[in-house]
């Protein structure tokens, strides 16, 4: 960013920073739903009607089951446990702080580039992060209905796409070789094959969580994906991951021989995703063979939110042109 005017280069770190934080948002919801900890706060925004949630049960009036439960939610689902309180407020708390963020590249890219592409994309984000505090509340207020927190997943990772989009076309100049058509038709094929694995998942954790509102325990899951009872949802899944692998790895390698006299950050995406691919793999047999657990879900999640953002900014290598900031 050496050559880039300063207020595109203030945008270009801001924003970048704002999606490492919003990654770490979808990591904590992941740790948030892994947990069980979704109910941790039976209201919103406030928590057991305060804004400092209580440590301890003496803290709460007799009746807070019925005070506190936000509109729709039984009040027999309103159990007081400090943990849970609390790691569902720190992901509250980051939530805000992560919308401050989004707030703080929509002022950048408009003091850099005025009205343009980028402002209006950093715009929707920001628009976007309000409608996404909407629904979560409605997570709460639903007891966690598992479509409408499939949906609240699916919002984030369209923020991220939208502020990923505004970083790659606030770039002023650009190293990169010509691509082809080919080359272009490739990254998109690859990123929207990478977005339906991913919802096979989501489909596969929603199945779960369906399962487990039922009153299934683990172990009864555990059974169920044994003897197949997990339909086709898990099968899709756990098989096209693996022909992901190897589209990528493929791509990798002919990205990689057609530009080998041309810098080209490309390469080093595709390198970035192919680590999330392997990571989630091995995260994924880890999970089937120990499922539900705490520690491997919030990651699978990261991982396949991650590699959709890196195929997502590799498409958009091949088609964003420089655009132009202000001095």
């Amino acid at each position: 960013m050496a050559n880039m005017p300063k207020a595109a280069a203030k945008f270009r770190f801001f924003v970048s920073f704002t999606i490492i934080t919003l990654y770490a948002l979808i990591l904590a919801g992941g740790i948030v739903r892994s947990t069980g900890s979704g109910l941790g706060c039976p209201d919103w925004p406030r928590c057991f009607g305060r804004w400092v949630p209580p440590t301890e049960l003496s803290e709460l009036p007799a009746d807070y089951k019925t005070r506190y439960a936000e509109d729709g939610l039984p009040p027999e689902l309103v159990v007081f446990n400090p943990v849970l309180t609390w790691v569902e407020y720190a992901n509250r708390l980051l939530g805000a702080l992560v919308g401050l963020f989004v707030v703080v590249s929509t002022f950048l890219a408009f003091r850099a580039f005025g009205f343009s592409l980028v402002s209006g994309l950093s715009l929707l984000a920001t628009l976007l992060t309000g409608v996404q505090g909407w629904l979560g509340s409605k997570v709460v207020s639903s007891a966690l209905m598992p479509w409408i927190i499939t949906t609240h997943n699916a919002l984030a990772q369209i923020i991220v796409y939208a502020l990923i989009a505004a970083y790659m076309l606030s770039q002023r100049t650009s190293q990169l070789a010509q691509p082809s058509r080919q080359e272009r038709n490739l990254a998109l094929l690859l990123w929207l094959f990478a977005i339906g694995q991913f919802y096979l998942g989501l489909g596969v954790r929603q199945w779960t969580d369906t399962l487990q509102q039922a009153g299934a325990g683990k172990e009864a899951i555990m059974a169920d994906f044994l003897r197949g009872g997990h339909t086709s949802l898990f099968l899709l899944h756990r098989s096209f991951s693996w022909v992901l692998a190897g589209v990528l790895f493929w791509q990798l390698w002919r990205y990689a021989r057609v530009r080998k006299d041309a810098y080209d950050e490309g390469i080093s995406y595709y390198q970035a995703a192919g680590a999330c691919v392997i990571c989630n793999i091995i995260i994924g047999v880890v999970m089937q063979f120990v499922p539900l657990t705490a520690y491997a879900q919030p990651l699978h999640l990261l991982f396949g939110s991650a590699l959709l953002g890196i195929l997502f900014a590799i498409y958009l290598l091949s088609v964003v042109a420089p655009r132009p900031a202000k001095a």
